[in-house]
């Protein structure tokens, strides 16, 4: 307290010895430059509190000789405070998301509900699509870790699984069993099946250089199931002319897993059997990226699954079975049944009946999986600069066999700082779309939560047929 008492002391003397001084040279009659008084110069006015270079030494001087350190100025409060809200979580984030949905190209949810379930064959073969029924199912869950560094760096690390199944009936088939054959006689087609699931594990790190931004992933993925592509193959020919007749068909049902639900080992779950189902998997890579033009436009796109080693499996269930009926005319084939006495003067061929079965086998040859690779690109808008409305158009290609289309237009509204809503029409893996979703999203907290309706048809996504719940879960500051 004496320190302080005797620095106190020291700045008064100064203070008022510069007043008198000021006082002194006013009554001489001297000018403001004689006296020495500062003056208003470089903005600064005539009466503010300067500390010219001779005062401050000696102030240093009584510091030094009382043992008083040096005070830092304290800086001026702006009166500006920092948005709590303002930029989420800036140093990680903990999260889950859960996504499970079924749907068909005909039946709605509540036609399983009623008392008698009635299938109208003749209705459904006129209101079915071009690409004829199909019938898949969704499930999916992902956890993850992120890590941010001073708003430039991050990397984490994230586990999920994800099973998938679409299988499709050709409508010629249908038509085939309910209206009978076409007007040329000739059908043909396949029964198809892409079903598979996969767990997979991944490290990633991302970086912002200036507008633009990307993301580096490798992943390790294990096929848990993987069904065989072509799952019936059929072909029909009845020429009305000559009457030849001829049918043939194969059905392949062969579904690859190291799970042991099959066979002698059937439920049989140890350690050596998850050791058989880690060591067999595969490895690919992912490339995300941003670019932001300016307060309206952002580019997203990214690529996933580039394919650097598949996995490889060679268990499972298999079993084929092949048929063909042939006969080169059923007119004179019946002829002869009907009049066996002149079936010698007839050249008939005996009708060709070939059936070929194997299985069920459990050792299976051998069979290298990749995940299919998948790019997309897409833009945000912000129409009026900010997140009231956002509109992302996108297109995709998913490259299976050979590939086809992925596209979507999502229009989001973000309002009250931490609420927003959202909806998404769009075509995903061969499954047409309908998302309404909300989100809660502060700075240490988010859930989100979705509903759609699905359909692997165009029009079936607007009848409801079936449903896709989504739900999202992050903590993180």
């Amino acid at each position: 307290m004496k320190k302080l008492f005797l620095t106190v002391t020291a700045v008064v003397c100064l203070s008022l010895y510069g007043f008198s001084q000021e006082s002194v040279s006013s009554k001489e009659g001297e000018t403001p430059e004689e006296s020495g008084i500062p003056q208003e110069k470089d903005g600064l006015k005539n009466g503010e509190d300067i500390i010219d270079s001779q005062t401050e030494n000696m102030l240093e001087e009584i510091r030094r000789r009382n043992g008083i350190d040096s005070i830092p100025l304290k800086k001026p409060d702006s009166g500006i405070k920092k948005d709590f809200f303002a930029n989420g979580r800036t140093k990680f984030e903990l999260g889950i998301d859960l996504a499970a949905g079924a749907s068909n190209s005909y039946f709605s949810i509540k036609d399983f509900f009623t008392p008698e379930f009635e299938i109208n064959f003749d209705k459904l073969s006129d209101s079915l699509p071009k690409a004829g029924f199909s019938t898949n199912v969704l499930a999916y869950l992902n956890t993850f870790l992120t890590i941010r560094i001073k708003d430039k760096y991050e990397f984490g690390t994230y586990i999920s699984a994800k099973g998938f199944s679409l299988i499709n009936v050709p409508k010629n088939l249908i038509d085939f069993i309910v209206k009978g054959p076409p007007e040329n006689g000739k059908i043909a087609g396949e029964i198809t099946n892409m079903s598979s699931s996969f767990v997979d594990t991944s490290l990633f790190f991302g970086m912002k250089i200036k507008n633009f931004k990307f993301k580096v992933s490798g992943s390790y993925f294990v096929p848990l199931m993987y069904g065989e592509y072509s799952l019936v193959s059929y072909e029909f020919e009845n020429n009305a002319s000559t009457g030849r007749l001829y049918a043939k068909g194969k059905s392949n049902a062969v579904l690859y897993t190291d799970i042991p639900i099959f066979n002698k080992n059937s439920g049989k779950f140890n350690l050596q059997s998850v050791n058989s189902m880690l060591k067999n998997g595969g490895f690919d890579i992912g490339f995300d990226g941003s670019y932001k033009f300016n307060d309206i436009a952002t580019l997203n796109f990214s690529l996933k699954h580039i394919p650097v080693v598949p996995a490889r499996l060679n268990k499972g269930f298999s079993h084929i079975s092949e048929g063909k009926i042939e006969i080169d005319s059923i007119i004179k084939y019946l002829y002869g049944l009907l009049s066996p006495m002149q079936n010698e003067n007839i050249n008939v061929k005996t009708p060709l009946v070939d059936f070929f079965s194997s299985g069920p086998v459990y050792d299976l040859p051998p069979k290298r999986i990749l995940r299919p690779i998948k790019f997309n690109i897409s833009s945000d808008i912000y129409p009026f600069k900010n997140k009231y409305l956002i509109i992302t158009p996108s297109i995709g290609c998913h490259f299976l066999r050979p590939f086809y289309i992925d596209m979507g237009l999502r229009l989001e509204s973000r309002f009250l700082k931490v609420l927003g809503l959202y909806y998404v029409f769009s075509r995903e893996d061969k499954i047409w779309k309908n998302k309404l979703g909300f989100f809660f999203d502060s700075r240490i907290f988010r859930f989100e939560v979705a509903a759609a309706a699905v359909s692997p048809s165009f029009t079936g996504s607007f009848k409801a047929v079936g449903r896709e719940v989504n739900v999202s879960v992050v903590v993180g500051y």
